[in-house]
């Protein structure tokens, strides 16, 4: 018994402006999570990481203590 299912034809989503989350510009992004501009992409800072924040524990709670 074949179960062949046609389903339709998926077509790209077209280009999105958005901003970018380094610089604030505006930029053509390809696909949906695309959020860093190709500008700030090809910096040295961007591909060897350096300048990366880390997401702290804004809440002042609920995190490990010592001694418990």
């Amino acid at each position: 018994m074949s179960t062949d299912i046609d389903f339709p034809e998926h077509e790209p989503a077209p280009p999105k402006i958005r901003i970018c989350l380094r610089c604030q510009t505006e930029f053509e992004s390809a696909w949906a999570g695309e959020r860093i501009c190709k500008a700030c992409k090809s910096t040295h800072a961007w591909r060897s990481g350096e300048g990366v924040r880390t997401v702290s524990n804004r809440s002042g709670g609920g995190g490990k203590s010592g001694g418990d």
